[in-house]
């Protein structure tokens, strides 16, 4: 085992929150037994895990560069790095350290990514400008704060310090003929599905780890953790399940009902917040439904929390995450170009197109989709455009083509799932793309925009007659028939 030299920094404990955050903070969000199943190719890396490694966290790489957010990314020219399109998987590991871990700069870590054919070549370009050295009969690179190096064309390793690199070198020369399972391969089981997951098995007592750290308000349930695993699933939907493993039952009791006090404060202050700037309840309302979804529970001494999202509801909270970057780019460079983007990437940057318009004009929803453009909230009319559709309409006084319908001005207290634009009939057979009010982009079948109760709730006819019922004043014939028209409501 490759003893690692401390780096020291008396009296800070940065490092060690950052390692909890890292380690056991994400897990004690997730939940439920991580399920046998087909193996992933990435798991094949977690047998390789270095000697005292008490951690590891393996990145699906492919999966999560095909995930729609990412698409949408690279589609409006964000540069990613190529070596991503190369990278077939990557586990990281946490490495042996002596307690207190108060005593280091950071953990101490190492990476071992599998590369695709010319990855290495990609890679090869990136080391020019590093200082070359040699590392256990291997040319290693260092740059930034990791060194690196490739055993052969298809692995790269690298480390946060050059005993962290030899550990990565000497596993990947060992392979996986290891005589027992390392401990932490113990709460993984992934799945093909899963495109992330990790496990960390503390090697000693958190009080012990921790040291000098003031734990004097630390809740008993933190000082009983053990380890944790997680799991994230994607595909049609984003499955988000751990477990966190706790000296009692008590303990695990314990965490549960502070989970639930803190989502329920969540919950409060985003009301707060909401009071302050009404508008603000268009654009957190998939926060809220995020947070009603999260599920926590304990089975003895384990701690487990999970959630599942559709692909609408994991886009809806991008948007959020996103919005912020959004505003500080302006409004001009706000959409993808045109016919870049998919139907639903179109339709959910619409919806955050018309967010924005509320918010500058005092909760009320535009007249039209054009407006956006006019006032630089969408950038061009090509977002109107669905690449699929081949007979676009054109309206408004602009003469723009559309692939899009939008109820128009609608009341600012509308229910989550109204729908308020979608895909225009006729695109596709089957069905379309449909934006709620609460941001979410589904996919729904013609038969369910009309079943009663059909899509999230509210078929095309009930959002009519919703509309109907709350409507602020007297309803005019113009607006009338505006509203029939897009709930296609016959006469």
């Amino acid at each position: 085992m490759v003893v690692h030299r401390k780096r020291y920094r008396a009296g800070r404990s940065a490092g060690v929150w950052g390692l909890l955050a890292a380690g056991l903070a994400v897990a004690c969000l997730m939940a439920t037994g991580l399920a046998a199943a087909e193996k992933s190719a990435a798991a094949d890396l977690v047998a390789l895990a270095p000697e005292g490694s008490w951690g590891v966290l393996v990145l699906d790489v492919p999966r999560i560069m095909a995930l729609s957010p990412v698409q949408t990314m690279k589609q409006q020219g964000a540069e990613l790095p190529p070596e991503l399109d190369k990278i077939e998987a990557a586990a990281f590991f946490l490495l042996p350290m002596e307690p207190p871990l108060d005593d280091y700069d950071a953990p101490l870590w190492c990476g071992i990514v599998k590369l695709a054919p010319g990855g290495a070549d990609l890679i090869k370009g990136r080391f020019a400008d590093m200082v070359e050295f040699e590392v256990d009969g291997v040319t290693a690179y260092e740059g930034g704060d990791a060194m690196f190096a490739l055993v052969d064309d298809s692995t790269l390793v690298l480390g946060g310090d050059e005993d962290a690199l030899t550990s990565a070198i000497r596993a990947c020369r060992r392979g996986d003929a290891t005589d027992a399972e390392p401990e932490l391969l113990q709460g993984l089981d992934p799945s093909a599905a899963d495109a992330v997951y990790g496990s960390v098995m503390l090697p000693a007592s958190v009080e012990e780890l921790l040291g000098a750290v003031d734990l004097e308000d630390a809740p008993q349930w933190a000082l009983g953790i053990k380890g944790g695993a997680l799991a994230v699933a994607m595909g049609e939907v984003f499955k988000i399940r751990g477990v966190v493993w706790l000296a009692s039952a008590d303990d695990a009791e314990q965490m549960v009902r502070e989970a639930q006090e803190g989502i329920e404060k969540a919950k409060a202050e985003l009301n707060e917040q909401i009071r302050a700037e009404p508008m603000l309840a268009l654009v957190m309302q998939p926060l809220f439904a995020i947070l009603d979804k999260l599920q926590f529970s304990a089975e003895g001494a384990e701690f487990r929390a999970g959630i599942e999202l559709s692909q609408g509801e994991f886009t809806s909270v991008w948007g959020i995450v996103a919005m912020p970057l959004m505003f500080m780019r302006g409004h001009a460079e706000f959409e993808p170009d045109v016919g870049a983007t998919g139907d639903k990437a179109n339709l959910h940057n619409i919806g955050l197109g018309i967010a924005m318009w509320c918010v500058d004009h005092d909760d009320e929803y535009p007249p039209n989709l054009e407006v956006l453009v006019q006032h630089g909230y969408l950038d061009g009319e090509g977002v109107f455009l669905d690449p699929g559709d081949w007979e676009p309409v054109e309206r408004g006084e602009q003469g723009y083509a559309y692939s899009y319908d939008y109820a128009g001005p609608i009341p600012i207290d509308a229910p989550s799932g109204l729908i308020m634009c979608c895909t225009r009939k006729g695109v596709y057979e089957e069905g379309r793309h449909v934006l709620y009010v609460d941001q979410v982009v589904d996919w729904v079948t013609e038969e369910e925009l009309h079943r009663p109760a059909g899509a999230r709730g509210m078929s095309l006819a009930e959002c009519y007659q919703w509309m109907v019922d709350n409507w602020e004043g007297e309803l005019s014939d113009d607006d009338d028939a505006r509203l029939r028209k897009f709930y296609e409501i016959e006469d």
